[in-house]
């Protein structure tokens, strides 16, 4: 007896690669009349039993939910994303126009740069990056935020002007 990721991997991923199924994850109603549809059409390799069709549906069906919440969470990181990308650059704008931000405080920023960028990898990955200018920092941190930084525009000003006041030349 198949089970239904093994006919998905030997059956389906000969015309489909699995991006579709990861990214549109679908009822299980509409898995059921998918599989079918395709099953129909079946052109390469051995068909599709009926058995192998309710395998494969079956799965997908299971798989769905935590698909379902993963695809959220990825909309949900990259409005974050956006969000943050947008902040930095109001940011950035206005840390260049009107110099230390209001109510910068060198410690406070220390430990806001320290507990934020902890999170993924250490400090000291940072004190060592070759910076030579304020946009190497705008750099680096639009490329945390791709990285799923989340930060609002108060602390991305209050972290950009703490990395060009200490590590900039």
């Amino acid at each position: 007896m198949s089970t239904g990721r093994s006919v998905l991997l030997t059956k389906c991923v000969g015309c489909h690669d699995l991006k579709t199924v990861l990214t549109r994850p679908r009822t299980p109603a509409n898995w059921v009349r998918t599989v079918g549809r395709m099953a129909e059409r079946q052109i390469f390799g051995q068909p599709i039993t009926d058995q192998e069709q309710w395998a494969v549906s079956t799965y997908l069906i299971a798989i769905s939910p935590e698909l379902q919440s993963s695809a959220k969470r990825r909309r949900e990181q990259a409005l974050r994303g956006e969000t943050s990308k947008a902040a930095l650059a109001t940011a950035i704008t206005s840390t260049a126009a009107a110099g230390e931000p209001a109510g910068y405080d060198e410690g406070a920023a220390r430990l806001l740069f320290e507990a934020t960028c902890s999170q993924c990898h250490e400090t000291s990955e940072v004190e060592s990056y070759p910076f030579t200018s304020a946009s190497d920092v705008s750099d680096l941190l639009e490329r945390m935020i791709d990285n799923g930084l989340d930060a609002s525009e108060e602390e991305l000003e209050q972290i950009a002007w703490f990395l060009s006041q200490t590590f900039v030349p």
